[in-house]
């Protein structure tokens, strides 16, 4: 798994240096629109040792011939085509995406919470997680009901968790000693 992560880290760094700042939203789209083109029986197809490596090449070519991608993009998937890593593509996908958010300034990160919030609360929360860090978030809701209550914010490696669960589970430890 770490050299996958590795060669993808590659891939995804050779693309990069290919494309001017002003590309990178357009050609990660594209990259992204590609990956999920391909199924998880599709990457076990191009990831399977007993698949030739020209059959393969000629599978991923054939659905590349296919799609409107800039040539950028295109010579770097045909690469990983030819090369047997094409099974990477999704893995290849995140990794281009972390260097476009750290080329742009931006931070992903997630808000989780109980039920749905409200357009306004969650432009609140994304307001002051970029006033904290001093870069722009992406930040992907995500509903969880077992917090019971209250919220978590995760962006990078930093995690604010006010949630009932949390709360809850520290006063149990706390009455047990």
């Amino acid at each position: 798994m770490k050299t996958d992560v590795r060669t993808a880290k590659k891939y995804a760094k050779e693309l990069v240096n290919k494309l001017s700042k002003e590309e990178l939203e357009e050609v990660h789209e594209e990259l992204y629109e590609v990956a999920s083109l391909f199924d998880e029986k599709a990457i076990k197809y191009l990831a399977s040792p007993a698949v030739d490596k020209k059959e393969k090449f000629e599978f991923v070519k054939k659905i590349l011939d296919k799609i409107d991608v800039t040539i950028e993009l295109k010579e770097v998937l045909l690469e990983m085509a030819e090369k047997g890593d094409f099974y990477l593509i999704k893995l290849v996908e995140k990794e281009f995406k972390k260097y476009v958010d750290f080329i742009l300034g931006r931070v992903q990160g997630e808000l989780i919470s109980t039920t749905k919030l409200d357009k306004e609360t969650i432009k609140f929360v994304k307001q002051q997680i970029e006033k904290i860090s001093g870069k722009k978030v992406g930040l992907e809701v995500i509903i969880d009901p077992s917090i019971i209550g209250g919220f978590i914010v995760k962006v990078g490696d930093r995690v604010i968790d006010a949630s009932i669960k949390t709360q809850l589970e520290n006063l149990k430890k706390e009455l047990a000693e």
